[in-house]
């Protein structure tokens, strides 16, 4: 049976991000409460960018095991409504993803040289690697050449574990 992408549960996944950026936020602004417009670009710029590389390299024509596949590069009937399904909650996806990542990497320089500074390094770099799993993910589950052997998997369960020792470490300064 062929794995639906998306899927109703997903839904509860895509819960996570605005939690996660609530969650970062609230702490930034908690000990500095004007950012730099710096700060603010860095917010804003690395899921733009992110997205817009993702869209792209989603048009331009990819070779798989099927052939040659793209939304645009390939005539409109061979793709139906599940690929342009994917292709867009891909785009949601990353987008969100990478603004996590983003509020990770103001609230790393935020708290550098603080007691803070170490455990929210480890966060930045626990969302970087989920970061880059999960752009890798989507990517390839829109031209259903990802697997589970892939090496998405280890950096989600490596981000995973390194997030969580970061909180490990945040709740013990």
């Amino acid at each position: 049976m062929e794995n639906p992408y998306p899927y109703y549960p997903d839904i509860f996944y895509f819960a996570f991000y605005p939690f996660a950026i609530y969650h970062l936020r609230t702490n930034i602004r908690y000990f500095k409460p004007k950012l730099s417009s710096h700060q603010k670009t860095t917010i804003i710029w690395i899921p733009i960018g992110a997205t817009i590389v993702y869209a792209f390299f989603g048009l331009v024509p990819f070779e798989t095991p099927q052939g040659i596949a793209s939304v645009v590069f390939q005539p409109i009937p061979e793709y139906d409504f599940d690929f342009y399904k994917e292709y867009l909650a891909g785009i949601a996806f990353v987008f969100f993803t990478t603004w996590v990542f983003s509020y990770a990497v103001v609230g790393s320089q935020v708290f550098r040289g603080t007691m803070l500074g170490n455990a929210w390094g480890l966060l930045l770099v626990g969302f970087a690697l989920n970061t880059f799993g999960d752009v890798r993910y989507y990517f390839f589950e829109l031209f259903g050449i990802f697997d589970r052997s892939d090496i998405a998997t280890p950096l989600w369960v490596a981000g995973t574990i390194v997030v969580c020792y970061a909180l490990y470490k945040h709740r013990d300064v």
